[in-house]
C-alpha cells in the first residue's frame, strides 16, 4: 500500500489515551505535537516533505526537554543531564505545565489540559501540594548536584590527598542557596545524612 497520509491521520486518540501521569520525553514531545508516539512505522506513507516537517518541529522540542528534564523536575528517574535520552520517563502533567508556562509551546487543547491537572488533581501533584522537609529538600538539591557534576550518587570516588574532594565542589554550589543552606556545618549535616541513608556512597 503506497497510500500516501498527511498529518491529521497521524493525531492521538485522546478520549482513549486517557490521563497519562508517565510517559518517554519521546512520547511527551509528540503529544505535545499532536501526533500518536508511534507516527515512524506509518513512515512509507509519509511524503518527505511531511517527514521533514514532522522532524523539524521535533527535534528542538526533544532537545530542550532533555536539557531542563533534571532542573525543571519532571524526570521520573534522576540522572546526569548529558545521560538523558529520548526514552527516559518524565511526569506528564509537569511537562506539560512546563512547555506551556516556560517555553511557550504552541499545543493541542486536550494536551493543555494535562498541564491544567497538575492543579486540579491533588493526587497528580503530591509533591508540591505538601510541605517538603528541609532536610529532605537539602538531600536533594546534594544528589542533583552530584548528578549535574556528572557523577554516580552511588560511586562517588576516593577523596584523593592533594587534590580538591568531591564534597568541597558540591558544597560550595549548595551553599550558594542560603535559605536551604545556612553555613557549611548545616550542608556537612545534610552530606552525612545522605551517607548514612545509602542515597550517596564511595566507589570500592
Amino acid at each position: 500500500m503506497n497510500e500516501k497520509i498527511d498529518l491529521n491521520n497521524l493525531s492521538p486518540d485522546w478520549q482513549s489515551l486517557g490521563k497519562p501521569l508517565k510517559r518517554s520525553i519521546k512520547e511527551a514531545v509528540l503529544l505535545s505535537l499532536n501526533m500518536i508516539p508511534d507516527w515512524e512505522k506509518y513512515m512509507k506513507h509519509l511524503s518527505p516533505k511531511t517527514v521533514l516537517q514532522i522532524n523539524f518541529d521535533y527535534v528542538p522540542r526533544v532537545n530542550l526537554a532533555k536539557e531542563w528534564a533534571l532542573h525543571e523536575s519532571f524526570l521520573v528517574n534522576l540522572k546526569p543531564t548529558n545521560q538523558i535520552e529520548e526514552q527516559d520517563l518524565v511526569y506528564i502533567p509537569k511537562f506539560a505545565k512546563w512547555a506551556i508556562t516556560k517555553q511557550g509551546w504552541s499545543v493541542p487543547p486536550e494536551f493543555r489540559d494535562l498541564a491544567e491537572d497538575l492543579e486540579a488533581q491533588p493526587s497528580l501533584n503530591v509533591l508540591e501540594l505538601k510541605p517538603i522537609p528541609k532536610q529532605v529538600q537539602q538531600q536533594d538539591v546534594i544528589i542533583k548536584i552530584i548528578l549535574d557534576l556528572g557523577f554516580d550518587a552511588l560511586k562517588l570516588p576516593k577523596f584523593e590527598t592533594g587534590k580538591p574532594s568531591l564534597k568541597a565542589d558540591v558544597r560550595k554550589i549548595a551553599t550558594q542557596n542560603k535559605k536551604l543552606f545556612g553555613s557549611n556545618g548545616v550542608f556537612d549535616k545534610a552530606w552525612e545524612r545522605c551517607r548514612k541513608d545509602g542515597t550517596i556512597s564511595q566507589q570500592n
